[in-house]
């Protein structure tokens, strides 16, 4: 079969920014990671054993998050044995992540995950002394409903119009039925559509959460292959990164650092993301709302909560699953929770990411290495 090659930074889907990071280009070398390889993995292992996380905690809020969709883990012997794996300091994670599109949505989501698992198998294979999980992260306080609320089809698109409002991962699937008679009228009744109307109709049953349904489909289709399937919506996840909360508030640290990033990246590259100066939403039932700050004094828009600095920090240490962070600081929440050393995302997720080096560094979190889907 002929084949042609073709520079990676002469292709025009990409962001100029990933382009140069994939080549090397020496003016993007600062910002990034080295590129992903044997060698660079075994510094970002070496990098991670310097720095603590929870496996103990992670590991029990994973399994509950499980149990809670429905999953028996007495059952699932290889997730059983993943989960389980990650309690052990020698192994790490290789993570992507996605909104909770409605079935999936695009192509793009099954391909991070597929990729994912292949480059923990091959890690698995080469490294010695360490084991390798792959993780798929739920980006279940997502709240833009209208990105993930349709399907495209053999030429026709699905949509799911019940707009809940809040996080997309606690709309309650009461109202898909609509969506799923339209699906299995669509598929037809061979031996594959049949099978598909089956899972879909278990997953997004009555009574799921939009995340818990997202967790049964994938699973269903990767669990065998060792996925493991994280939520950060979680009050126990958020306890450990009160810290860091704090320091968001009090420091200023993603605003400033990334400020000063974008400032020299904006000579050359497009800028993905532009930081807040709180870097936060504010979550309460069906809303998520941003927090804005002026002349020392917090509020949510719209003006419905306002705090001084010293209550907002007081809240977010008494109750830290109310807040919820942003695209900018969201990366650094999963690296601290995780045993992370690389993460795969499409060119507009590595094109953000590539903004964030400074963060980390002011954090004091590693940064992981990042690989194209």
């Amino acid at each position: 079969m002929k084949s042609t090659r073709i520079d990676i930074s002469e292709y025009s889907a990409f962001n100029e920014i990933v382009g140069d990071f994939l080549s090397q280009r020496p003016e993007i070398e600062s910002y990034g990671p080295s590129l992903y390889s044997i060698k660079s993995v075994e510094e970002a292992i070496s990098d991670r054993k310097g720095f603590p996380v929870d496996r103990t905690s992670l590991c029990n809020v994973i399994r509950s998050q499980y149990q809670e969709s429905g999953i028996d883990l007495s059952k699932e012997k290889k997730l059983a044995s993943q989960i389980s794996l990650l309690e052990d300091e020698n192994t790490y994670s290789v993570t992507t992540g996605h909104q909770l599109c409605l079935f999936t949505g695009p192509l793009y989501f099954p391909i991070k995950i597929l990729q994912v698992i292949r480059m923990a198998d091959d890690l698995n294979r080469e490294l010695k002394g360490s084991k390798v999980v792959p993780v798929f992260w739920m980006a279940s306080e997502d709240h833009d409903f209208e990105e993930i609320n349709h399907v495209h089809l053999f030429n026709q698109t699905l949509e799911w119009k019940d707009y809940q409002g809040g996080m997309v991962g606690d709309y309650s699937c009461d109202t898909i039925s609509d969506v799923l008679k339209n699906m299995t009228e669509i598929l037809g009744d061979s031996e594959n559509a049949l099978s598909l109307k089956e899972l879909f109709s278990k997953a997004y049953r009555s009574g799921n959460s939009l995340s818990a349904a997202t967790r049964i489909l994938v699973h269903h289709l990767f669990g065998e292959k060792g996925l493991v399937i994280v939520d950060g919506n979680s009050a126990k996840l958020k306890q450990l990164f009160i810290p860091y909360l704090k320091k968001e508030i009090e420091g200023n640290e993603t605003f400033n650092a990334v400020q000063e990033t974008n400032s020299s990246l904006s000579k050359k590259y497009k800028i993905q993301v532009n930081p807040r100066v709180v870097n936060l939403f504010y979550l309460r039932p069906n809303s998520r709302l941003r927090i804005d700050v002026r002349d020392g004094e917090y509020f949510t828009e719209g003006g419905e909560v306002k705090w001084n600095q010293s209550d907002l920090v007081k809240e977010m240490v008494d109750f830290p699953s109310r807040f919820s962070p942003n695209v900018i600081l969201r990366p650094v929440y999963q690296e601290v929770i995780l045993p992370n050393i690389a993460y795969v995302g499409g060119p507009g997720e590595l094109a953000y990411w590539l903004q964030l080096k400074k963060s980390f560094t002011g954090f004091k979190v590693p940064y992981p290495l990042l690989s194209l889907r």
